[in-house]
């Protein structure tokens, strides 16, 4: 995983590779990009738990940028038991086959649009289906605080987009898997308007 110290940091287009983000100290950490892609090549190390993995904790993590994109492998959190945020203010994209795990965050995804986006392939290249799983055991908000427009965003046919979370509230934006499956899984209460 990559570990953070309490604070915040600011990059340009910024592509991170990892099993996960972890908290060193601090209480909250916060990552501002234009362009972000996160994608797992490596191992999974399993959700947190403290005994075989790092420990879930009582931090928070803010993820802001312009688009995030995300492709393949499953990107957990470690420490940040609190609050995830993900925050995009043009979509969050499905470009491989991946996913990203709050642990027992309250985790509030804020975007105009996530769903999968086309991805311009290189002659000789086969086409990958998109699928991106969103998850917590704890709140899942999805929201589009500022009112943008998802736009014309051409898709992938046959991907999947699966919001997970202990309760979920879905309050704004565009959620969408072009003619694949939309899978959204709540433990206790779904709410679902504008």
């Amino acid at each position: 995983a990559i570990d953070f110290r309490g604070g915040a940091y600011s990059f340009g287009d910024l592509t991170l590779d990892a099993p996960g983000f972890g908290l060193i100290d601090g209480t909250a950490v916060t990552l501002n990009a234009h362009d972000l892609t996160l994608a797992n090549s490596s191992t999974d190390l399993g959700a947190c738990d403290g005994a075989t993995t790092a420990a879930c904790g009582t931090g928070a993590l803010t993820i802001n940028a312009h688009e995030i994109a995300f492709g393949s492998g499953t990107i957990r959190t470690y420490g940040y038991g609190a609050n995830v945020t993900l925050a995009s203010a043009t979509g969050i994209f499905a470009q491989g086959k991946g996913g990203f795990d709050a642990g027992p965050a309250a985790f509030s995804i804020q975007a105009p649009f996530i769903g999968d986006r086309a991805v311009a392939l290189l002659p000789g290249e086969e086409a990958l289906i998109p699928a991106l799983a969103l998850t917590t055991t704890g709140q899942m908000t999805v929201s589009n605080p500022t009112g943008a427009e998802a736009g014309d965003i051409e898709g992938t046919p046959g991907g999947s987009i699966a919001l997970s979370g202990g309760d979920v509230s879905i309050l704004g934006g565009t959620i969408r898997a072009t003619a694949g499956e939309l899978d959204i899984t709540s433990g206790h209460s779904l709410v679902v308007a504008d």
